[in-house]
């Protein structure tokens, strides 16, 4: 069994097997069924197929993308490539197709399937036909997916070779924000943080860069554990509120009667009072919310940061 994306071979990654490594019954929908009129019972079309390609919106890069899934593989001299099979998923006759917790891959391709009544492709392909869907879909499938979604998103701030890998001021402002929280009714049961992230103090201080070096996978390390365990909270903590910190800040640090910081929108630059002049820091793109756009460039830059809320703490909170 494997899987091929845009026709290059697709692993998944530790997460997604994770999160599809567990046993699925998928069914026909209603309308592959029908009721026998002489003893009722319920039958299913014969030899009812689900293909083995399709098109999905990857929700990471939100671009379109070919998913194959195949079970065997030949080179065909004919055509001059590869030929993979089966061509469709077969389901017997009962209407009724389990997959076990081995084939992760299996579960992946079926649940991304726009073809899975109520699937999460369906918003982008509503006018593909339903062809079957979860019977035991638990109650707490949706969270299940969005836990995993939740992890991914977060392990791109923790990934080296990711282009939004925090920084080793960043991680320590992660931490900072973690052994800081108060609010006790918010922090799930029995959690304790990673004893590398209690401890970062002992290394924010350090300035050789070697031995930052070694920090920093301390603290991606430490910080990927946190969020594999607890996911919502590491967002709501690590993105959601430190949105809501700097967007405080930026709200404050937007009155010029009292700071000499605001935004002009001829010139379409956010500006600070220097003597008698407005000096130009920041550059906002043509259809972009100037307050999302600072935002976003603080959270990118520890220096433009620490300036807003310079000027923030001028007025009295």
């Amino acid at each position: 069994m494997a899987l091929l994306v845009d026709g290059k071979p697709f692993r998944l990654d530790d997460l997604a097997i994770k999160d599809y490594s567990r046993t699925y019954t998928y069914i026909f929908p209603k309308s592959a069924v029908r009721r026998r009129p002489d003893n009722g019972v319920i039958e299913a079309a014969t030899g009812y197929g689900i293909p083995t390609e399709y098109r999905m919106v990857d929700p990471t890069t939100k671009r379109e993308i070919t998913v194959r899934y195949y079970e065997s593989a030949r080179w065909d001299d004919t055509v001059r490539k590869d030929v993979y099979s089966p061509d469709n998923i077969l389901m017997e006759n009962t209407g009724k197709m389990i997959v076990s917790q081995i084939q992760a891959e299996l579960n992946w391709f079926l649940n991304n399937h726009p073809g899975l009544e109520d699937g999460p492709q369906r918003k982008f392909f509503p006018r593909y036909p339903v062809l079957f869907r979860l019977l035991n879909k638990p109650k707490d499938a949706d969270r299940r997916l969005d836990r995993f979604r939740i992890r991914r998103e977060l392990s791109e701030f923790i990934d080296t070779e990711s282009k939004k890998s925090w920084k080793f001021d960043q991680l320590i402002a992660a931490c900072e924000v973690l052994t800081s929280d108060n609010d006790i009714g918010s922090i799930p049961t029995g959690m304790m943080l990673p004893k590398d992230i209690q401890t970062y103090r002992d290394m924010s201080n350090e300035r050789d860069p070697d031995i930052i070096k070694g920090y920093e996978s301390v603290l991606r390390a430490a910080l990927l554990e946190l969020i594999d365990n607890y996911p919502e909270y590491a967002k709501d903590r690590l993105v959601l509120s430190v949105d809501r910190r700097i967007m405080m800040l930026i709200n404050r640090a937007d009155r010029y009667e009292l700071t000499g910081v605001r935004y002009d929108s001829k010139i379409r630059k956010w500006v600070e009072q220097e003597g008698d002049k407005n000096v130009p820091f920041l550059g906002v793109p043509d259809n972009s919310d100037h307050k999302k756009h600072l935002l976003k460039e603080c959270k990118k830059d520890p220096k433009l940061l620490e300036k807003i809320e310079r000027y923030a703490n001028l007025v009295e909170a």
